[in-house]
Parts: C-alpha cells; structure tokens; sequence
C-alpha cells in the first residue's frame, strides 16, 4: 500500500468504501484469526473460498486493528467499509445475477415494495438496490436479515426516495452502482445529513466515482 494510500485512510473522510475484484498475492492462511480459520476450513464451494479469501485479505491488509468494519462479498467480488467516526453502519455488496424478483419480493419484501418492483421497468436492478440497503440496514441496526427484509421499508417513485426504519435514531442511506450489475448499500446512524464517502477500486488503490442511484434520510419510523 502507498503511503499516501495509508495516510488518506488515516486522515480520510466519515466513510470509506473499498471495492476488491481480485487478489495481488497468493492468501496467506496465517493472517486469519482462530474463528476465521475455523470458518475458512468449513468452505466446501470454491466461489465461497475464493470470496473468503479476497475479503480477509483485504481486511487485514488495510484495518488489521479495526473493529469497527462492515465485510460483504458476492459474485467473487468483496467491499470493505471503514467509519472512524465511530457511529454504527453497514453496507452490502451485490453483484446481479438473473431471478425471478418479484417472487423473491412477496416472499421477503413489504408489499407496497413488491407492488412498486412490479411496475418498475428495471426490476432486477432495483431489486438489487433495495437488497443492499436492507442488508446494509441489518448491519447497521444489529438485525437479522430477515427482520431487516420485512421491518426496513423503502418508498419507490421512479427509484429509491425514502425509507422507514425500525429505530429512534436519525440515518441516512446510499446506493450506488459500481458496475452496470454491480450494487453498494451503505446505511450511517446518527445523523439525517449527507456524509462523504471515499470509494476506491483495490488492488490498484484508484479512486471510484461509483453512480449514485438512490439516497434516502430518516429519522424515528417516519416513511418519507
């Protein structure tokens, strides 16, 4: 890692986002702690290793002391997201593969969601944008998914525009789109204002500029 690198994540803004497509160097068994070891070795399917593999890594390279982390990974992929401000949050990484969403929707979905899925010309990515959130939600809150899927309610217009969440606590929300099939939820408690955020694709440590498809702002269990 640069040294301007390290002093950017150091000194860099509330929230930090770091996209990892693949390994620069062979996995090292040895940086993992007991209970990832343990998990590791429990992995029969290859993606699922190879997943492993590239979010550890990332991990420990880049907040080998950090308690306060969201991990996600899919598709191969892995996304680590850093807050030194010490407020709770999550974030989630999705990489879209071809379902059948509105049947996933009335499964797990409120069904005003499902309804809004329905009508939307491009249901499968905003199936996808409204999947990361709510995980992300569930990070951030201390849910369990499927809580999350059915307590974190989002209202849709042409997109994403406002949320209820199951908390007193102010918190804003974001959606991006890293790839055309690429989505990045991340969820910030302890505030209804825009937070900055630093994206960066790893492991070239080039700066992002991720599109922006939804943010969304609450606080209480008001539906905005």
């Amino acid at each position: 890692m640069s040294s301007d690198t390290r002093s950017a994540i150091q000194s860099g803004p509330a929230l930090e986002i770091w996209l990892a497509t693949r390994l620069d160097t062979a996995f090292d068994e040895a940086m993992l702690t007991p209970d990832e070891h343990a998990r590791y070795r429990r992995l029969r399917s290859p993606r699922k290793r190879k997943e492993f593999e590239l979010s550890r890594t990332l991990l420990h390279r880049l907040a080998p002391t950090t308690k306060t982390f969201s991990l996600s990974h899919s598709g191969g992929l892995a996304a680590l997201a850093l807050d030194r401000s010490g407020r709770a949050f999550g974030m989630d990484l999705e990489v879209h593969k071809a379902r059948d969403v509105i049947s996933l929707a009335r499964f797990a979905f409120d069904p005003e969601e499902t309804a809004a899925l329905a009508r939307h010309p491009t249901a499968l990515q905003l199936f996808y944008d409204l999947w990361v959130l709510k995980e992300a939600c569930a990070k951030a809150l201390g849910l369990n998914l499927v809580d999350a899927l059915r307590e974190c309610v989002f209202r849709i217009e042409d997109g994403i525009v406002g949320g209820r969440l199951p908390t007193r606590t102010e918190w804003r929300a974001y959606v991006w789109r890293a790839r055309p099939d690429i989505s990045l939820g991340a969820v910030v408690l302890g505030s209804e204002q825009p937070f900055s955020v630093r994206q960066i694709e790893w492991p070239m440590e080039s700066a992002a500029s991720w599109l922006e498809t939804a943010t969304a702002a609450g606080g209480g269990a008001t539906l905005l």
